[in-house]
């Protein structure tokens, strides 16, 4: 009985790859995994989000999100793009640099760590010593907290996807019980932030070690791994910024609670946008084993089915947001029409294939185009934008990168595509 269902559900595959023009054996086999994580991170991110929006004052949460935000920016200093040339060099057994690439992001890091608390003593000089203490103690972890998590781009690469999700999802269970956890006894910042810090790199070192054991390292290196992994991350830089610039925008012209309110009204979008980050992470290591001309006559097919999936997922979320906020965040309802706004993210996910495709093939001019131009858009968008129309107007900005990303994406791997 079972293997009979089993031979059907490989029949309807195979059938229906006619249509997709995609291995679909190959994305079933590793999506349960990949939705098992997302319905995992999905619970524990609206676990800690109802935690933070009923425990925790709008000041309190906006001036943690500042800090993290601030953070954030930091790591422009510490190799954020190491982990795409991991991957890339994982996928193709070159399983060696991945030690040679953590170790550089730990040197690199300490620059990012020299520039936290730099950033504290300047706080401390101004007599603000909780901000002084916060990125104190933000200098201390970022040389470890992210570095470990570099084990996920190595599993991508080795297709480990059970173990991949398994580990993630554990990081994420720690982070968000050790958050919970806290915020049911205190609403002291700095304590919060010691949780944030330590949950993360606990986690993260104790399910690297455990990704080594079940993914033996074998003794080839990548001579590029670190040039590539520099290029990344050189492209990257204006993005961290972008990414972070809203929250530090906001920060300053309008107030800690108006952050609050921000990442709340985005915290819906942006969570079931990600679950996009799980095809682009099946999609990764099976592009890069394939010919870029073979990647090009499917792709826009796959992408234009996607976003048929991703634009309802859209509209639905416009009508259910302002019952999913009196349910789960009704300290936030002021956030509805912002979030109502921002679902237009989720319609413009499947373009980032493109991304994942020049990125698979290290196509090293189109991707300097594409991780700099958008960003740069985003980042004038939100000066301008800001001051006038504040929450809105952050909002705005955000679409305006994300839509200007899809359509260079869309252009840059059009142009590509012809070049072969």
């Amino acid at each position: 009985m079972i293997q009979a269902t089993k031979q059907r559900l490989y029949g309807f595959l195979r059938w229906s790859e006619r249509y997709t023009k995609t291995d679909m054996v190959y994305f079933a086999s590793g999506g349960g995994w990949s939705a098992f994580g997302t319905i995992v991170s999905g619970l524990l991110a609206l676990l800690t989000a109802v935690a933070f929006a009923n425990l925790l004052p709008k000041e309190t949460y906006g001036t943690y999100q500042y800090i993290l935000a601030t953070v954030g920016i930091f790591g422009i200093f510490g190799l954020s793009g190491i982990k795409t040339a991991i991957g890339y060099a994982s996928a193709r057994g070159k399983d060696q640099s991945f030690f040679d690439a953590i170790h550089a992001k730990i040197r690199w890091a300490f620059l990012s760590s020299a520039v936290s608390l730099g950033t504290g003593v300047y706080y401390f000089l101004q007599g603000n010593t909780l901000l002084a203490s916060a990125f104190i103690i933000a200098a201390i972890f970022l040389p470890w907290w992210d570095v470990y998590g570099n084990y996920v781009p190595y599993l991508q690469g080795k297709k480990r996807f059970d173990k991949l999700t398994l580990y993630e999802s554990g990081t994420q269970c720690i982070n968000a019980l050790a958050i919970v956890g806290t915020l049911l006894f205190t609403q002291n910042l700095l304590i919060l932030l010691l949780a944030y810090f330590v949950s993360w790199t606990a986690g993260r070192y104790f399910f690297y070690r455990r990704a080594l054991v079940v993914a033996p390292p074998n003794q080839e290196h990548d001579p590029s791994l670190l040039s590539y992994g520099k290029h990344l991350s050189l492209m990257n830089i204006v993005n961290v910024i972008a990414s972070n610039a809203d929250k530090f925008l906001l920060w300053h012209f309008l107030g800690a609670a108006e952050v609050a309110v921000y990442i709340f009204s985005l915290a819906i979008p942006l969570r079931v946008s990600s679950t996009f980050a799980a095809i682009n992470r099946l999609y990764f290591p099976k592009v890069a084993e394939q010919k870029f001309e073979d990647v090009s006559r499917t792709l826009f097919w796959k992408i234009f089915l996607l976003t048929l999936v991703t634009l309802t997922a859209a509209i639905s979320y416009v009508l259910a947001a302002p019952y999913l906020f009196h349910i789960f965040f009704p300290e936030y309802l002021e956030a509805i029409p912002y979030t109502q706004v921002a679902a237009l993210l989720i319609a413009t996910q499947p373009f980032s294939l493109f991304g994942t495709a020049l990125s698979a093939h290290a196509k090293k001019k189109e991707l300097y185009i594409f991780t700099v131009i958008p960003p740069i858009i985003q980042i004038i968008s939100l000066v301008v934008l800001v001051p006038s129309l504040h929450i809105l107007g952050a909002v705005i900005a955000l679409l305006i990168g994300q839509l200007t990303e899809s359509l260079l994406l869309t252009g840059i791997f059009v142009k590509a595509s012809w070049k072969r």
